[in-house]
C-alpha cells in the first residue's frame, strides 16, 4: 500500500479514468495475493474445522476476510467496466487500509 501511495503522489494522472497501474505493481499485487492465498489454503486444509474453532479463531477469520478482499479486488480489476455493476465494488477499496494492521 505504501508503494501505491508513493506512486499516486508522484503520478497525479493516476486518478484519471484512462490510467492503468504500472506492470510491476500489478505483478507484485498478484504475487502477494498468490502467496497469501496459498498460505491461507494450507492452513485451512491443515487445521480443518479447528481453523475456525481454535484459540486463534479470531485471527483466522481476520486472515480469511483479508484474503477474500484481496481476491475480490483482483476480480474487480479483471472485470472493471463502466457499464458493469461490479464497478460498485470500488467503494471497498477504502477497506484496504485494514491490511496494514
Amino acid at each position: 500500500i505504501g508503494f501505491q501511495v508513493q506512486e499516486a503522489a508522484q503520478a497525479p494522472e493516476r486518478f484519471s479514468p484512462d490510467y492503468t497501474d504500472p506492470p510491476t505493481l500489478v505483478g507484485l499485487e498478484i504475487l502477494f495475493l498468490l502467496c497469501f492465498f496459498i498460505e491461507w489454503m494450507v492452513r485451512v486444509i491443515a487445521y480443518g474445522r479447528e481453523f475456525f474453532t481454535s484459540a486463534d479463531w479470531g485471527w483466522n477469520i481476520f486472515d480469511s476476510i483479508i484474503v477474500f478482499m484481496m481476491v475480490m479486488e483482483q476480480i474487480e480489476k479483471l472485470f472493471m467496466d463502466e457499464d458493469l455493476p461490479l464497478s460498485q465494488i470500488a467503494s471497498l477499496r477504502m477497506l484496504r487500509a485494514v491490511r496494514i494492521m
